[in-house]
C-alpha cells in the first residue's frame, strides 16, 4: 500500500491503533512535522497532505503521516517566494475546526506559508515507510540522497495509527 492508495481510497485492512495526538482534532498536533508533499484530485474531490514525523513535537510513535480529505470543498496553499531551490515547510501552527460535520484544516509553516482546506471527511495516518533512515536528509544533498531519505505518494507505508472523521449522512 502506498499513500496515493489511502488517498484513492484504498480501505486499511491492517489492524491500527490510535496516534499519541489526533491532528483532525487537536491543535497543534503536527507542530514541527515537515510537509513533503500535496496531492490534489479535484476530480473525486480528494486530497492527501504527506509529513515527515521525525522532528514532529507530539507525534513521535512514527515517522510518517498521511492526512487524507475526502469531499474538498476548498483547497489553498500560499506561501512567500524563496530564493532556494528547496525548502524544509515545518508546522509552526495546526489548527482543526470541525462544526456541522465540516472538517476545516489550517496550518502555518515556518518560512511563510499556509495552508487551508475544508472538507466533509478526513482520516489521519500515521506509520512507516520501509528503509526510511532515522535522520531527515539534508536538503543541500543531491536531488537522489533527498529523495532516498524522504518519503513519497508513491512509497511502500504501513499504516501503525489512524483516525477518522466520517461525513455526516
Amino acid at each position: 500500500m502506498t499513500p496515493r492508495d489511502l488517498i484513492a481510497g484504498l480501505p486499511v485492512t491492517a489492524v491500527v491503533g490510535s496516534p499519541e495526538m489526533d491532528p483532525l482534532t487537536e491543535e497543534h498536533a503536527l507542530q514541527d512535522a515537515r510537509l513533503n508533499e500535496v496531492l490534489f484530485d479535484a476530480v473525486n474531490m480528494r486530497a492527501g497532505l504527506l509529513f515527515d514525523l521525525r522532528g514532529a513535537m507530539q507525534l513521535r510513535m512514527a515517522y510518517t503521516g498521511l492526512i487524507v480529505l475526502s469531499g474538498v470543498e476548498a483547497f489553498s496553499w500560499r506561501a512567500e517566494r524563496r530564493s532556494t531551490k528547496r525548502f524544509s515547510w515545518g508546522v509552526d501552527s495546526s489548527r482543526p475546526s470541525n462544526n456541522d460535520g465540516v472538517v476545516n484544516l489550517r496550518l502555518v509553516f515556518y518560512g511563510g506559508a499556509e495552508l487551508t482546506a475544508v472538507a466533509w471527511g478526513a482520516a489521519f495516518f500515521a506509520g512507516d515507510v520501509p528503509g526510511l533512515p532515522d535522520r531527515v536528509p539534508d536538503f543541500a544533498w543531491s536531488d537522489a540522497e533527498v529523495a532516498a531519505g524522504m518519503a513519497s505518494m508513491d512509497s511502500p507505508f504501513e499504516p501503525t495509527q489512524a483516525t477518522f472523521i466520517e461525513p455526516l449522512t
